[in-house]
Formats: C-alpha cells, structure tokens, sequence
C-alpha cells in the first residue's frame, strides 16, 4: 500500500463501535471443527490519501476472542477491496461480532479478554508524503451478526494522528539524515508520541496508549535532500500539548544540526487528533553547539581604567 497523505486537515471520522452480541446457547457441545470463509469487503480509504493493494493483510477478531488474518483477494473498481478470511464453523452461539484492524502486521498479541495489542513504531522512516505501512494504524466500526455470516462490509478509519513538520530557516533545500520530535510536559515529563497500543475490543472498543511502553520520541531517518517548501508527515499518538508544555525538533543534515522548540503559549494548545493532520511549523536560526565535556572557555572581562 502506498501511503501518501496530502497536506491539509483530514475529516475527522468517530470510531463508533456497537456493543457484541454475546449471548450463548445452552448446548455448546456442538461446536465442529470444520472452517467457512468469510468474505469481508472493506470501504475506500482513499480520503485518507491511500488505497488498499493485493499485499494488504487485515487481522480479523470474532467475539473477541479468535483472531484470523484475511488478506485481499479483489480489488474493486470503486476503491474498495475485499478480504478472505478462514474461521472455525460455530453454529452454537446466539450472536457474533467482529473487529479488524490494518495493517495485521502491527497486531504484536492474540486477544486476551477482548484486548488486542498493536505497535505504533517509534522509530519511523517516511519518504516525502510516505508513511511506514505498520505506523499508519487503522481499526474498523465493529459488526454483527445473529449467525457466523458469509460476508460482511466493514469500514476503517485511523487511529494515529497525523503531524505535519513545515520546517523554516533552513534554506530551499538540504540532505537531511535525520529529525527526532520529542514533546515534553511543563514540569519535564516525557509526552508520549509512539509505542504500544491497547484496543479493549470487550468494552465497545475503547483505545489505550499503553505509556509504560511508548516513547517520548520519534526519529525519522529521511537521508536524502529535502526540499523544505513541503511539509515532513509522520504519525503519531493523539495528543495534547497546553500551556507551557512544548513540542522539540531537532534536525541533523550533514553539515549541521539544528533544534527547535515550540512552546505552547497560555491559553493555545496543540492538538494531534485521530485522522487529522496537524500542521506544526518549526522554525531554525542557529545550529547546536558541538557536544564537550570540557568546560567552556570565557573569555576575560575588560577592567575599568
């Protein structure tokens, strides 16, 4: 999937997922160990600035428990793909639900009580306008099903956030190697912008960031000559940035490396939406001194005559 993203505010889609059909039959001694295909067909995400290819792989979770991948086996004409995905034969349950999510390479765990665990990568490698495929995550409105269906259609949206770098001072164009953004809180804690994502699938598909596990920063390793008239994408936890907390950029090119920092001024606030892309300016005057751990040399004050 090639994922470019165009510059600009994405709409805003609410990641509405219906309640599952859990009740059970009595008798689940029945339960047979035969498979059925279930063809599911995804919507167009081409509003989203990409479009589904035939290497694209969804991982498929049914009642929150049983995990499948489905990859595409047609692509249609109007941007939508449909996907083919084995699952046990089941004929004693009442009701079935289903979440997915893209790309399934992120899914780093099977469920557990109804938690599936993706990855965000905090080190991650655009091109101009790209995205790496297992950052830019996508997770579909829930459906359901009074029996095990044939088909389904389902529709994705992003999770991440979407930030775009305009970087300012640094010339028409430079070989950048790399940008590490990090943001940070008014009383010096670490705001996290990548790692771990917990979906609660059990309850209504509610997201967590786990923290514990995110990084505060983010590296993009670009290695190539930039022309700074166009913004640099990545993605990114949603996010907050209030009064005083601030968001740090730090571009090394091959010459140079240079920092900047942009604070949040009192009563503004920065914000790194789900399926928006946020357009952050950042503005370069002056390299950073060298690293040395030798004390620096002052020179002496001119005494009065």
């Amino acid at each position: 999937m090639k994922l470019t993203v165009h510059a600009g505010v994405l709409a805003l889609l609410t990641i509405l997922l219906c309640g599952c059909m859990d009740a059970h039959k009595e008798d689940n001694s029945n339960t047979s160990s035969q498979t059925t295909t279930i063809t599911i067909t995804a919507n167009s995400i081409n509003d989203y600035g990409t479009s589904w290819n035939l290497q694209d792989k969804i991982a498929v979770v049914e009642n929150n428990r049983a995990i499948a991948t489905a990859t595409v086996s047609t692509l249609k004409g109007d941007g939508r793909a449909e996907f083919s995905v084995a699952m046990t034969k089941d004929s004693t349950l009442s009701g079935f639900c289903y979440d997915a999510i893209y790309p399934a390479e992120a899914v780093t765990e099977s469920v557990d009580e109804g938690v599936v665990m993706a990855t965000l990568s905090p080190e991650q490698r655009p091109l101009r306008g790209t995205f790496d495929r297992e950052s830019f995550i996508m997770l579909a409105e829930r459906a359901t099903s009074q029996s095990q269906p044939h088909q389904m259609d389902i529709h994705f949206s992003p999770i991440v956030a979407i930030g775009a770098l305009q970087l300012s001072g640094l010339g028409e164009e430079c070989y950048i190697e790399e940008i590490r953004i990090e943001a940070c809180g008014a009383d010096g804690r670490d705001i996290a912008l990548a790692g771990d994502i917990e979906i609660y699938l059990a309850e209504g598909g509610k997201l967590k960031y786990a923290v514990s596990k995110a990084s505060a920063a983010l590296c993009l390793d670009l290695c190539a000559n930039v022309d700074t008239a166009t913004p640099i994408y990545f993605c990114c936890n949603p996010c907050v940035l209030h009064n005083g907390e601030s968001l740090r950029a730090e571009v090394e090119t091959d010459k140079e490396t240079f920092t900047s920092t942009v604070t949040i001024a009192e009563g503004q606030k920065m914000e790194l939406k789900s399926g928006h892309t946020t357009l952050i300016t950042a503005h370069f005057s002056a390299p950073l001194p060298p690293e040395d751990d030798d004390d620096p040399v002052v020179p002496p004050t001119p005494s009065d005559k």
